[in-house]
């Protein structure tokens, strides 16, 4: 399984059919940093 982080505020409505598009699926969401940051995790199922 891969995963990518990305920072939430990034996060637009038209950017969400791509990732979906590529085969991720949002995984969860995370405040870093002391704060300062909030993320938000996809994961993609690889095959080898």
């Amino acid at each position: 399984m891969w995963w990518r982080r990305k920072r939430v505020a990034e996060t637009i409505p038209p950017r969400m059919p791509f990732h979906a598009a590529l085969g991720f699926s949002e995984a969860g969401d995370a405040v870093i940093h002391g704060g300062k940051n909030a993320v938000r995790y996809y994961v993609k199922q690889i095959t080898a």
